[in-house]
């Protein structure tokens, strides 16, 4: 039937869409609106007089990750204001003259002299090279990567992997700073020995304005003074005890809570923003020489300076269209198309350099400019073949994608009616796509379903956070949901109308080529500046993973066309050909993950792998790639036995032992197995229907790792097993539409190649998704230890939807193309 009437069958299909987004978006707005109220200290005032002291934790800063005794306010007999940390666990971070500054952190300069542990240090340089004489004559030279003792560098230490060695020589290639490490029994490598202090308690490094700085964490940072007195230190010259003038200061993190600092003669101003403790009631608590001002927590609200930011974003993103559309209107050349998105470069280049305050200004640098050129070079290549209405609809679009950034990078500065709002925009752009073929309908359709069904959970989840601010996984999945699906309505409007450019194969291999430079220049960038949660807020992986998927694609689309081959070298040889850059492309990638100690996205791969011989089968019928497959499975299921047994050697594979172990006996474990214990409990007590007054924030990765055990309490085993079935629906309307694919790969080469490439492409993004719905599930119902990879369409995970999930998801839209 409904290849008989398939524009029946395909409105039938809008209007169940519809409904259910109808739903699930009622739901949500019930839930926003209706929810009790919510009071926060908007303003704490401290009032002290001349030559008193008064000590704030976690009762007085409403600072839900503060110590009890956090920090102590000392005003002086001259009426300064001075700011010291007297934590034991945790440092005081402030804003001053324009950077952040850790209160137990020393900027070092030539003529200073400091004691650790009882040496003592005279700086006798601090320029590019730092240069130190301890009290035994003898000379250190640090120059921001390598350390010498005298006129000898250091060697390596005893017992270094190499992995670590690698890291350290591609860090010393970047030219990225080292720290110089003080403590420990070992004098090696950047260690300067000191049997007093625990390895790593002190360090100093070369910070992003080009000072040395001088670092200890809390409790060896009481044996280091400031001055040389000897071996010990007199009170208030310690590293630990030494306090900064508030009138220099306009801002600081105490726990994870971000103040404003005013102030005014006797009063000391202190304004919440981030992460701040919410009340049920509006009056204030009773506290010592702290009040508070207390204030309704809006779903409105727009926090200071957020109008400013979006005016001047907007404002910039708009500059962009325009010269995008004076690249439109007047290059008639190919020599001005290139000059003007050079021009544009080297503009947002000087815009960059010059632009102050900027956390990462060479990263800042190099991205606006290339994003300023990509589009204007993209408007010039389609300015002939695009209309006009077609192109509104792209500037639209454009405009919601810098919108929705915008709004990721605010985030909690914004209230949850904004994003909500976003949230349903982007939902509206997705029962108005333009789709010829039923199944692509169902895929985008169900896709859609599983994004809404993951921002309610996400909205209820931050609706259950005793802090303000617990909605920022919300705000994030729904800003990452606008850009999404807006850019994925345009490209399916370009590609209904048949206003894209079609890919040949021989253009797939430069583009391909480019792509996997940048795929793993985001690695190495992880391995030297970053580490397992990414770098920069960002996951590379994710964009590796997308180009192993599209690389993957392309090389197997070529071969099939040589899969009679004459010979059995030739075979061997035409393998090699193809497979050689994904071989490639994979051993890099497991390289970056295992210097980054990054495992997990492994069994991802291996599920990806084992689909693609499945993939392979049934494209050209291979016994040998069914029989690889049913090998892999069957290894999977060997080593997983072994691992429950205890045959396995972990720490020889180095596959996460302590992550295992802690799944195998979690109560020998008291934090990761507490943690790991109460998400299980969490997940068994929504019961068959759920629970609406669950409280999950006891678990630290409930936002990522452990949101299906928070949407099984929330919304019980129904809603579990819903939520199950769609993401089985939506795997099998993506192998019914790479099967249609293939089926439909006719005529030329570049028809049958693009046919086939879809075909690969679809079953590759399939199996990546099928690894990550296991493995979360696995994790959340205690199948599979923990491995920190979030469900897809259900957790906060920014990474995976804009540099996995939305690229394509767009490549899919293109599939309309070719489909009548």
């Amino acid at each position: 039937m409904l290849s008989l009437i398939p524009w029946y069958s395909r409105l039938v299909l809008r209007l169940l869409l519809l409904a259910v987004l109808a739903g699930l978006g009622y739901w949500m707005w019930q839930q926003l609106l209706s929810q009790p109220g919510k009071y926060y200290p908007s303003q704490i005032d401290v009032t002290l007089q001349p030559g008193s002291r008064i000590v704030l934790g976690e009762a007085e800063l409403a600072a839900r990750h503060a110590d009890r005794r956090h920090i102590a306010i000392t005003r002086s007999t001259d009426g300064q204001w001075w700011l010291g940390n007297v934590s034991d666990s945790r440092g005081v971070e402030v804003r001053l003259a324009g950077q952040d500054v850790l209160l137990q952190g020393k900027t070092l300069a030539a003529g200073q002299t400091f004691t650790v542990a009882g040496i003592a240090f005279a700086v006798e340089s601090a320029e590019k090279i730092l240069q130190l004489r301890d009290a035994a004559n003898t000379r250190w030279l640090y120059d921001g990567q390598r350390l010498w003792r005298g006129d000898e560098q250091q060697a390596a230490c005893p017992g270094e992997s190499w992995m670590s060695w690698s890291k350290r020589q591609l860090k010393l290639l970047s030219g990225v700073s080292q720290p110089l490490e003080i403590g420990g029994l070992v004098g090696c490598g950047n260690r300067v020995a000191n049997a007093s202090l625990p390895s790593n308690a002190a360090r100093i490094r070369l910070n992003a304005q080009g000072h040395y700085e001088l670092r200890a964490i809390a409790l060896p940072a009481r044996s280091i003074c400031l001055v040389s007195e000897g071996a010990s230190c007199k009170p208030g010259q310690t590293l630990y005890e030494q306090s900064i003038n508030l009138a220099e200061v306009s801002q600081m993190v105490v726990g994870r809570t971000h103040y404003g600092i005013h102030l005014q003669q006797d009063t000391l101003s202190l304004q919440p923003h981030l992460r701040m403790q919410l009340y049920q009631e509006a009056h204030p608590p009773s506290l010592s020489g702290v009040q508070w001002q207390m204030a309704p927590l809006d779903i409105w609200r727009i926090a200071e300076r957020a109008p400013a930011f979006l005016c001047a974003g907007l404002g910039l993103l708009a500059l962009v269209l325009l010269i995008a559309l004076v690249a439109w209107l007047w290059s008639r050349s190919r020599v001005l198309a290139l000059l003007i998105p050079a021009a544009t470069l080297l503009t947002g280049l000087a815009v960059g350099y010059f632009w102050q305050g900027l956390t990462y200004p060479v990263l800042a640098v190099v991205l606006s400019g290339l994003v300023i050129a990509l589009l204007a070079a993209l408007v010039h290549f389609l300015r002939r073949a695009i209309s006009p209405a077609n192109a509104l609809i792209l500037a639209a679009a454009l405009l919601q994608i810098g919108l929705g950034l915008l709004a990721w990078l605010l985030g909690p500065r914004l209230g949850e009616g904004w994003f909500l709002l976003m949230a349903s925009v982007g939902m509206l752009w997705v029962v108005l796509l333009p789709a010829r073929s039923f199944l692509w309908l169902l895929t985008m359709s169900l896709a859609a379903v599983l994004a809404a069904c993951g921002l309610a959970s996400q909205l209820a989840l931050g609706m259950a956070s005793p802090e303000w601010g617990g909605a920022r996984f919300f705000g994030s999945m729904a800003a990452c949901c606008l850009i999404w699906f807006s850019l994925q309505y345009a490209v399916a409007r370009l590609a209904d109308k048949g206003q894209l450019p079609r890919l040949r194969s021989s253009q797939a291999d430069w583009l391909l080529g480019l792509l996997a430079l940048l795929a793993l220049a985001g690695l190495i960038l992880q391995v030297i500046k970053g580490n397992e949660a990414g770098v920069f807020g960002f996951q590379p992986i994710e964009a590796a993973k997308l180009t192993l998927v599209l690389l993957t694609a392309h090389f197997l689309a070529l071969r099939l066309g040589w899969q009679h081959a004459a010979t059995h070298l030739s075979a061997f040889s035409l393998w090699l050909r193809f497979m050689a850059p994904v071989a490639m492309m994979l051993a890099l990638m497991l390289t970056a993950l295992i210097l980054v100690h990054d495992n997990s996205p492994i069994v991802l791969i291996a599920v990806w792998l084992w689909i693609l011989l499945l993939g392979w089968y049934f494209a050209c019928g291979n016994k040998t790639s069914l029989l690889m497959a049913f090998a892999l499975l069957a290894l999977a299921s060997v080593g997983l036995y072994a691992v429950q047994t205890g045959m396995a050697d972990l720490q020889f594979f180095s596959l996460y032992p302590d992550r295992i172990q802690t799944w195998l006996a979690p109560s020998l474990h008291q934090h990761t197995g507490e943690q790991f214990r109460r998400a299980i409990k969490l997940a068994e007590s929504g019961g068959l229907l759920g629970n609406s007054d669950v409280q999950p924030w006891r678990i630290p990765e409930v936002q990522n790792d452990f949101t299906p055990a928070f949407f099984l309490a929330r919304f019980g085993a129904v809603g579990g097993a819903l939520l199950a079935g769609l993401q089985a629906l939506l795997l099998a309307s993506l192998l019914g539409q790479s099967w249609g694919c293939l089926q439909r790969a006719r005529g030329s080469h570049d028809v049958v190649w693009a046919g086939r490439l879809r075909y690969f492409l679809i079953w590759g993004f399939a199996g990546f998704l099928l690894a990550h719905f296991v493995v979360s599930w696995g994790t959340n119902l205690g199948a599979l230890p923990v491995m920190g990879q979030p469900m897809p369409f259900l957790s906060s995970a920014g990474s995976l939807i804009l540099l996995f999930l939305c690229p394509l998801h767009c490549l899919l839209a293109n599939t309309s193309q070719s489909e009548k």
